[in-house]
């Protein structure tokens, strides 16, 4: 507290001299006082020691304190926990197929660090050195200008774990231009032994991690996506009965939602269920239907290298549940085996006792949960 005070005090003087008008923003250094916390909220991640400190900072507050996580890492531990399932699932799946690929092109079931590498060769920022990405951008105008191209949004240099869902709109979507790019460069272009290149186009070709790109492109549409943006405006929805402990709700019917899942896999490339999850809260948050709304329905994106737009997640959206190219038909019945344990991690995260999760389920008859909270604490 005293750092705090010592640092509070050196902000003053500089923005005294620096920005005089903007002097009044900052407070006065002895009216720090931890005390102030009583009544309020300590928020965290879900670690060990933020979760430790969380602790310790309410016992220095006499007064009661809400001890809460934040739900941006809590959906990342999710995540995390369905990426192993899945890794072990395929390495499984794939038996001793595995062994008989050459250790040189280190391929790996895991799909977080083949969107990594996906980024590395085909990101059009061109940001990793050993990378073609300016060599496809220049192949794509060639030979595919006014083809709609999804890019890659830092999963080579994100460290959260939903990066592997945000990649997976690319990978899914550009898998036939990525692989056509490949085929060239190594057969025309002498890169057959480029390490990177022959790791993708394993990867790519191969239906497994299609099935993959295609389950969390459909999880990023219908969970990701919605959570984030419930997570993130959840301070500015009070006006529509909405706040920190209503989205112990959505946990809720997320988890009923996976069950469902479980009992028919089908369901995993049934547009209306899927894209209707979040539906309810769209009915009492105008805010959330607008921004669904707009996502699906109005956002426009440029074709490769021309003028002409389209709806790029609509576009998405039809590939995914309706498919029209043949391998990604072909991936549906993995897809269905795929989403039974991808619902399976997912549930045994929010209803384990010893994650961080579990307090806001109400299962847990939490005081946190939507269905055991006091009226007044929501």
């Amino acid at each position: 507290m005293e750092d705090l005070k010592k640092m509070l005090r050196r902000w003053r003087e500089i923005t005294a001299v620096e920005y005089p008008n903007l002097l009044h923003l900052l407070p006065l250094p002895d009216n720090i006082n931890i005390e102030k916390l009583a009544d309020g909220s300590i928020m965290t991640d879900t670690c060990h020691s933020a979760r430790s400190a969380n602790k310790k900072v309410s016992a220095l507050v006499h007064g009661k304190t809400h001890n809460l996580l934040c739900y941006n890492h809590l959906r990342n531990v999710h995540v995390k926990n369905v990426l192993e399932a899945l890794t072990d699932f395929i390495r499984a799946h794939y038996g001793d197929s595995l062994d008989e690929i050459a250790p040189d092109l280190r391929v790996s079931p895991g799909f977080i660090s083949f969107a990594r590498a996906f980024d590395k060769m085909f990101s059009l920022c061109a940001n990793y050195p050993k990378g073609w990405g300016e060599i496809f951008r220049e192949w794509m105008k060639e030979n595919h200008t006014g083809e709609l191209l999804f890019c890659v949004e830092r999963a080579a240099s994100g460290g959260r774990q939903d990066v592997a869902s945000m990649a997976a709109l690319a990978m899914y979507w550009n898998r036939n231009f990525c692989v056509e790019f490949l085929e060239e460069m190594m057969v025309y272009c002498g890169k057959q032994d480029n390490i990177l290149a022959g790791n993708l186009w394993s990867l790519l070709a191969s239906t497994e991690m299609i099935s993959v790109a295609r389950l969390w492109s459909i999880l990023h549409l219908s969970i990701i996506m919605p959570t984030r943006w419930l997570v993130a405006n959840t301070h500015m929805l009070a006006d529509d009965n909405w706040g920190y402990i209503s989205l112990g709700r959505m946990l809720d019917k997320l988890k009923d939602d996976l069950e469902q899942i479980i009992a028919m896999p089908e369901l995993i490339h049934d547009e209306t269920f899927m894209m209707g999850m979040m539906d309810e809260f769209r009915h009492q948050l105008p805010d959330f239907d607008a921004y669904v709304t707009e996502q699906f329905e109005q956002r426009h994106t440029c074709l490769f290298n021309s003028s002409t737009k389209v709806r790029k997640l609509k576009e998405l959206r039809r590939e995914l549940f309706h498919p029209s190219d043949q391998d990604n038909k072909e991936s549906t019945a993995l897809l269905e085996d795929l989403a039974v344990v991808a619902a399976e991690a997912w549930i045994g995260e929010l209803v384990d006792p010893t994650k961080g999760t579990w307090q806001f389920m109400s299962d847990s008859e939490g005081e946190y949960s939507y269905e055991h909270s006091s009226d007044t604490l929501k």
